[in-house]
């Protein structure tokens, strides 16, 4: 029998799409010659995640999925699954676009083209896709360029324009960046005195001179000098010193010989050691590992790009969801392909209800889950979904304590004194 063509596709409501899923699985049973119904079905069934097979399974009550037809069972995702687009809902998602400053121009014309899918343009697609790659494209030089075109450009020709001045401008900056200074240079601003327009002889033995002034008062000379790292004492700054999280390393036994250990050895051994993913590693009895971990976070459509982020340098601006993230920029690392901020993994959202149900296994209160769950795990609204599951918890309310319903006190009254009475009856 030969091999299949392809790969056999699992479908899970959590990640896929199912209109996305169903014209894959399709292309699948053309490439593989296969047409009986019956053999397409069993593929349907075994391609199905548990919870979608259980979808199904009670979709196609009083019948079972292996005995109903592949043309009821895919009307069935379809009905359940399938979107009711609202036309001018779409159109009203496709005008309110706009470009981000982290998004390419392709990036930017994919989005649209996806927003545009159920906004039923008819024949005038074309023109409403490119007005609208113009007049929302991010203030800049691309802009300035797409404004500068006739009326008549089209959606293609206008992406091209854009693609073509991004290109030129990422060539500007690796021509720019072709001129480095060395490695152990620095600018210093140095200010001179001017006296009767005239400036202060200056010596210095820097490498390269260039001036500016400040008002006209004074002026100052930028010297490029040479420093040593204060880390290693070699010839370079000390930001790039490849033993720079040598304060990092476990410390050495007082009876260790420090002149005879491996400095380069040590920093391999710690990047390689993933620290603080042990737990995850070692324990077995917790639901998650770290491969799941690092296979969720990639797929998750907010860590992924914090992923990114984290490798390739952080944008001046980010969109909403990842800003939470974006404050602690400076703290979160990765570790085996994880995200971690100090021994905390960031756990991505498909996983987050699972990490709940484990840090609230022992039926602990707010406070307790709360405490256990910063020592372990994090994501921006942690603490009220702690705060949330622990009161939907039916036996922690049930076993919840009452205390005991003060008594009402009122305020004594006042009784008249006898005088006071008989003062009264002789008046």
């Amino acid at each position: 029998m030969a091999a299949p063509r392809g790969i056999q596709l699992e479908f899970n409501p959590a990640v896929n799409d199912w209109v996305v899923h169903w014209k894959r699985l399709q292309q699948y049973f053309i490439a593989n010659n296969i047409t009986d119904d019956n053999i397409k079905r069993a593929i349907l069934l075994n391609g199905l995640h548990q919870d979608a097979y259980g979808l199904l399974q009670t979709l196609c009550v009083p019948d079972e999925p292996e005995t109903s037809s592949l043309v009821i069972l895919t009307g069935h995702l379809d009905n359940y699954f399938k979107k009711q687009n609202v036309v001018f809902v779409e159109r009203f998602s496709f005008y309110s676009a706009f470009k981000q400053e982290t998004e390419s121009a392709q990036e930017w014309s994919a989005r649209l083209k996806k927003l545009s899918m159920y906004c039923d343009f008819g024949e005038s697609f074309d023109t409403k896709l490119c007005d609208k790659f113009i007049t929302g494209y991010n203030p800049g030089k691309v802009r300035n360029k797409l404004f500068s075109e006739k009326s008549s450009v089209t959606f293609s020709n206008a992406l091209q324009v854009a693609l073509t001045e991004e290109a030129a401008q990422v060539g500007m900056l690796q021509c720019d960046s072709e001129i480095k200074r060395e490695p152990n240079e620095i600018d210093v601003n140095r200010i001179v005195q001017r006296n009767g327009g005239r400036k202060e002889a200056s010596s210095s033995s820097s490498v390269e001179k260039g001036h500016s002034s400040f008002g006209g008062r004074a002026a100052g000379e930028v010297f490029r000098v040479k420093v040593k790292c204060f880390r290693c004492g070699k010839d370079h700054l000390a930001n790039v010193c490849p033993y720079h999280f040598l304060s990092r390393l476990p410390i050495l036994d007082a009876d260790s010989d420090s002149k005879n250990f491996d400095f380069e050895e040590g920093i391999r051994d710690f990047e390689n050691s993933h620290i603080n993913l042990n737990y995850l590693s070692n324990a077995e009895y917790l639901p998650i590992d770290v491969t799941r971990m690092r296979e969720e976070t990639m797929m998750d459509p907010v860590l992924s790009q914090v992923v990114s982020y984290v490798k390739n340098g952080w944008p001046s601006n980010c969109l909403e969801e990842v800003k939470p993230f974006y404050k602690l920029r400076f703290e979160i690392g990765i570790e085996d392909d994880v995200l971690l901020w100090g021994h905390r993994v960031l756990v991505p959202s498909s996983l987050r209800k699972t990490i709940l149900a484990e840090l609230h296994s022992g039926h602990f209160g707010i406070v307790k889950t709360k405490s256990l769950a910063r020592s372990y795990v994090w994501w921006p609204s942690l603490s009220k979904d702690i705060e949330v599951m622990v009161k939907k918890c039916q036996e922690c309310q049930s076993a919840r304590s009452t205390p005991e319903k003060t008594p009402l006190v009122s305020w004594p009254i006042p009784e008249l004194q006898e005088n006071d009475d008989d003062e009264e009856e002789e008046n």
